[in-house]
């Protein structure tokens, strides 16, 4: 999780935006986004991608594309 969270921070950083991290451990949370593993990105309230294997470009991929809906 400490890379994934880096590099969402260091994306924020590079493409000058605002992205909010938050870290569910719940299982309610779990069940309302219908995740089956974590780390999972979720993005304006959808599931978006399991991020066991996720690099750097996956991640500014889905957060640039998202942040235009």
């Amino acid at each position: 999780m400490k890379k994934i969270k880096r590099n969402l921070l260091k994306l924020a950083k590079d493409e000058k935006m605002y992205i909010n991290i938050k870290e569910y451990n719940d299982e309610s949370n779990l069940r309302k986004y219908k995740v089956l593993q974590t780390p999972t990105l979720i993005i304006n309230d959808e599931y978006k991608y399991d991020l066991k294997k996720c690099d750097y470009n996956i991640l500014k991929r889905l957060v640039m594309f998202c942040s235009l809906v």
